[in-house]
């Protein structure tokens, strides 16, 4: 039996094509996902062959003045049909609550709020002590004592005012101390920071766009900063959840 390479190229005129007798059949070697299919006798009442497996339809070959063989040629691929998106928007909770969230506490943080009733875990973030897992290029929380808000203002001002700078790229941002207005006004402290530079410099990272937030004590500002981390992670909740209906709408199907 012979065999000719499926990549010979078809281009003889249907006129050249003669009858190939049924003892001298000849047929094409399928490559490259072709099916190998015989050929028949023009002469007989067989049939036309039938397609393939896959919807695969014969072809004619040819070389010279002799019919080749029949090989068969892929049909296109039809698209895989797209599954409908309904119902989604019913499997999204309608809003969230405390115990949604996980609150990440940067590693760095030497005396860490108590953030209950979010959960928490330790990560190391970019910028800022607190953010929520998921949201740590939106949401960044810096925490000072008093101490170690004066260092701020005095030796490591330069320091902290690039830290500033890092904090007002996030869409939410806040510094929270634990103290007072009242006791940066009074400067009972032993620092040899001047109460009013201490009090501009706060003023300062305000205008820059840092919002600043005196809790007091350490309990208030664990949960001033808890409060802070849910109503921003709930807001951002509440704008995906508002796109969700347009992914969730049938998909339009073509005329025909």
């Amino acid at each position: 039996m012979k065999y000719l390479s499926a990549d010979y190229p078809s281009t003889c005129p249907r006129s050249a094509v003669s009858p190939v007798h049924a003892d001298n059949v000849l047929t094409v070697h399928a490559e490259r996902g072709f099916a190998l299919m015989p050929t028949t006798n023009p002469d007989s009442s067989d049939a036309p062959p039938a397609p393939g497996p896959g919807g695969v339809k014969p072809a004619v070959l040819c070389r010279g003045n002799t019919a080749a063989a029949v090989v068969a040629q892929p049909a296109p691929r039809a698209r895989p049909a797209r599954r409908r998106a309904t119902g989604l928007r019913s499997t999204i909770p309608a809003d969230l609550s405390f115990e949604d969230l996980v609150a990440v506490i940067d590693s760095r943080e030497q005396h860490p709020l108590d953030l209950a009733p979010l959960r928490t875990c330790i990560g190391a973030l970019a910028t800022g002590d607190y953010s929520v897992c998921g949201l740590e290029s939106v949401i960044a929380i810096e925490r000072k004592g008093l101490a170690d808000l004066l260092g701020c203002i005095g030796q490591e001002r330069e320091r902290f005012h690039r830290e500033v700078l890092r904090l007002s790229a996030y869409p939410v941002r806040a510094l929270v101390v634990e103290s007072t207005w009242l006791e940066i006004e009074r400067g009972r402290w032993r620092s040899k920071v001047n109460p009013s530079a201490a009090l501009g410099s706060i003023l300062n990272w305000v205008a820059m766009g840092l919002p600043v937030v005196m809790a007091g004590d350490h309990a208030r500002a664990g949960r001033y900063v808890s409060r802070i981390l849910f109503i921003a992670a709930r807001r951002r909740w509440r704008e995906a959840r508002g796109l969700w209906p347009a992914c969730a709408r049938p998909e339009r199907r073509d005329a025909g």
